[in-house]
């Protein structure tokens, strides 16, 4: 006998007594206590024992939740259980010794339909399972069910009932549905995300893998799917990696970064999170979600270079640079500053201005800087400040620093050292001004003896004039007071004379000046170091070269500085500002004696202005900028020390003075 028909067997025994239960309830009246004699013991042993058994069955199909009923095979219903009653809304009496179509259960035309089919498979089969039916609900509306049929047999071994278990897949369908969707929707998330989705196995190997693997890695799924995971990640990385994946499977959840490698060999920088996947309460794998940073790596590598030169610039600058909050109090401090100071930057970090200064200097800067912060605008002073004891000058400059609310929280300080600056100013300006001087006397002298020349003429004229005159009044009569008159006259045209012979006079000591041996390199560089301010503005370079070799000059040093002056000022004047050029003096020995080269690419002399030069008064400069004697005054100064100068020019180039000197004693 088949498990199957053994099933059917208990059914059958079970309905059976269970029938019997419910027909000694409907038919038999209740047996009262007078009924139950001792002397009955015999005969009420076994249906009593009969009675507990379908009692206990009863309330076992009573605590089913699925709706169980029990038809002859004439198909009236000769047993339901609770489920079933509470389902139809209906009670015992409405249902039992009816048949479906009675009960307006069930649509009567496709309850006959599937009757005439099932009955025979039934028959046959003893058992049809998950049969789809539809049953009408209390509303009238109609639900899917599924029933599960069997067939009862008696003791004979014949069909005589037939089993009904109802199921309502309703829920099920609808729960069903609700789970197709919810797949589908996470499939839709899970493959459009731009994170990278990985599910693994025990092994390591790939189970699943998202659409992302193509958009970040350039692979196809089933190019992944089956194989290590490892092979995605730098060789270097993989072992990391594995130990990331056995913590993963012995049930933790990991976090960290790796190096995956897509189809062209590229470096992809990932964050992944991954923890364990369960079935049925044992781990089967992991799951792995990554995403890309190689983007913000770089960024990160770009920021930290981008620190390291930053901090590498500000512990290298020249200048003082540190931060200072509005207390004065030093936040930062680069080599530098602490250097002058005399320490190393963490012995000043946290102290006050007033620590470091005399009261009067940390004042004014500690105002200085709260004014910033108030602000919000940046300063910028030429102040003396006392650092290590010497009051010295400093350019500084003072802007305000940020939070990333935009709040102002500290001042950004860079303090220049320009006191050797100054003073070169303070002495550019000096000599600046004793060159306008010198330049005056000069034109004086100019004016002084081309007066001087221009009078003495006419002057002589009248003076013989006037003696003619006198010699021949002399011969013949004339009033005395006009012999006297002319005698004045004469006096004071002497008087005339003497005055324009002091001016030439004047004219010729001014350049008569005493010579002695003078150094060629130092009178040079220290015209050139007065010069080198005005030339970084105007971005020529100043560049000397041989020098330091040549032997001195006969001539005298404040002629030679008006001559490396005019000559130096000269090109740093003609520059345009706009890009860099350069002057260069060169120096050799031409046997007797030394010759200079000014060179420069400042631009060069228009063909029509070179002739005239050296001519005194004569300027290329807007009015006002320029007095045109620089370079008449050099020439000048040459040709006092017995030297020559000469000048080649090309416009749009550069130009090029040519001194020769005599050699001191030579």
């Amino acid at each position: 006998m088949t498990d199957q028909r053994k099933k059917a067997d208990e059914s059958s025994a079970q309905m059976a007594w269970l029938q019997q239960r419910r027909t000694v309830a409907d038919a038999e009246p209740p047996v009262s206590p007078r009924d139950r004699l001792p002397s009955d013991t015999t005969q009420s042993a076994p249906t009593e024992a009969v009675t507990s058994r379908a009692s206990y069955a009863e309330r076992l199909l009573d605590a089913l939740p699925e709706a169980i009923s029990m038809t002859d095979l004439e198909g009236r219903i000769c047993y339901v259980n609770r489920a079933f009653l509470k389902n139809s809304g209906l009670h015992a009496e409405q249902v039992i010794g009816k048949t479906f179509p009675e009960t307006h259960l069930v649509d009567t035309e496709r309850f006959t339909r599937l009757h005439q089919r099932m009955l025979p498979l039934l028959m046959a089969e003893g058992t049809v399972q998950e049969v789809e039916a539809l049953a009408v609900n209390l509303d009238g509306s109609q639900s899917a069910v599924l029933v599960d049929l069997t067939l009862l047999r008696d003791e004979a071994d014949r069909p005589s009932h037939i089993v009904a278990v109802v199921r309502d897949t309703t829920a099920l369908e609808a729960a069903e549905s609700s789970l197709i969707e919810s797949e589908r929707r996470y499939r839709e998330i899970v493959e459009t995300v731009g994170d990278l989705i990985v599910t693994f196995d025990v092994d390591g190997r790939v189970r699943s893998v998202n659409h992302a693997v193509k958009t970040m890695l350039g692979f196809e799924a089933e190019q992944v799917v089956g194989r290590p995971g490892s092979l995605l990640v730098l060789p270097e990385h993989q072992q990391d990696v594995m130990s990331q994946v056995e913590h993963v499977l012995r049930g933790h959840s990991v976090r960290s970064e790796t190096v995956l490698v897509d189809r062209e060999n590229r470096c992809v920088y990932v964050e992944y999170s991954a923890g364990p996947l369960a079935e049925h309460g044992r781990i089967v794998g992991g799951r792995c979600i990554a995403w890309d940073i190689t983007k913000r790596k770089r960024l990160e590598r770009q920021l930290k270079a981008s620190e390291e030169r930053y901090r590498a610039l500000v512990e290298s600058a020249g200048e003082t640079i540190a931060t200072v909050d509005e207390d004065g109090r030093f936040l930062f401090m680069n080599n530098t500053a602490a250097q002058r100071l005399g320490g190393r930057a963490e012995d000043f970090i946290g102290k006050t201005m007033w620590d470091l200064f005399p009261p009067a200097v940390a004042d004014f800067q500690a105002a200085d800087i709260q004014q910033v912060i108030r602000t919000g605008e940046g300063r910028n002073t030429v102040s003396l400040s006392c650092v290590g004891g010497e009051m010295r000058w400093y350019n500084t400059t003072i802007q305000p620093l940020r939070d990333s609310e935009g709040n102002v929280t500290a001042g950004l300080i860079i303090a220049r050292d320009i006191h050797e600056f100054k003073k070169a100013q303070d002495e550019l300006a000096a000599y600046s001004e004793r060159m306008i001087r010198a330049e005056q006397l000069a034109s004086l002298g100019t004016l002084s003896a081309t007066l001087s020349h221009e009078l003495t003429q006419p002057l002589t004229v009248i003076r013989l004039s006037i003696q003619n005159s006198l010699n021949d009044l002399e011969k013949m009569p004339c009033p005395p007071r006009v012999v006297e008159d002319l005698r004045d006259g004469l006096a004071e045209v002497a008087s005339v004379t003497a005055i324009a012979e002091r001016f030439r006079s004047f004219a010729r000591r001014s350049s008569e000046k005493a010579t002695r041996e003078t150094s060629v390199a130092e009178t040079a560089a220290r015209v050139m170091r007065l010069l080198q301010e005005s030339a970084r503005r105007a971005k020529v370079a100043l560049e000397m070269q041989g020098l330091d070799a040549l032997p001195a000059v006969c001539i005298h040093e404040k002629d030679l500085e008006q001559l490396f002056f005019a000559l130096a000022q000269n090109a740093i004047q003609a520059a345009d500002g706009q890009r860099s050029r350069r002057l260069t003096i060169l120096g050799r020995r031409e046997g007797e004696l030394v010759a200079l080269e000014c060179s420069d690419d400042c631009g060069g002399i228009a063909p029509q202005c070179l002739p005239h030069i050296f001519e005194p008064f004569f300027t290329t400069k807007p009015a006002g900028e320029g007095t045109g004697l620089g370079l008449c005054i050099a020439e000048r100064v040459v040709a006092q020390a017995r030297g020559q100068m000469s000048v080649e020019s090309h416009h749009g180039s550069g130009t090029t003075f040519r001194v020769s000197l005599p050699i001191s004693g030579a």
